[in-house]
């Protein structure tokens, strides 16, 4: 297990206990083998980018599984079941919107982010991904 899957995994179980739930909302977009891959990956793009970009403070493993993909993830869950269009307004590092849909595939993901050099890291995070698209404004 790679430290990221490991402090996932702990910050997962840290927030179902603090909140006195045995699973997520709606536990069906947890799934861990479909979406773990795709989150670590956009975690190591923002450890590459962020150098140059600022694109956050926290990224210590374990502070960022928790505040950043735990927390989307929570969100995710707390959304109806099914297809539906998210709109992630100034998404910068692509909280929560990347890992909202990279969690719930049926979600299509607008990321809308002003800053243009951003942008472009949000279209490197999801090129892989058809259910998300990016608008700088």
């Amino acid at each position: 297990m790679t430290p990221f899957a490991s402090a996932l995994r702990q910050a997962i179980a840290e927030i179902l206990a603090e909140n006195s739930l045995e699973s997520f909302p709606n536990p069906g977009v947890y799934t861990e083998s479909r979406a773990w891959d795709a989150l670590e990956r956009h975690y190591e793009l923002i450890l590459r980018w962020n150098e140059k970009l600022n694109l956050t403070r926290v990224t210590e493993v374990h502070a960022a599984a928790r505040k950043h993909y735990v927390e989307s993830i929570v969100l995710a869950s707390m959304l109806d079941p099914g297809p539906a269009c998210v709109v992630d307004l100034g998404s910068g590092a692509g909280f929560p919107g990347i890992p909202v849909g990279l969690v719930d595939p049926e979600k299509r993901v607008v990321l809308l982010e002003a800053d243009v050099r951003k942008s472009v890291f949000l279209k490197e995070a999801t090129r892989e991904h058809a259910n998300f698209s990016v608008v700088t404004k």
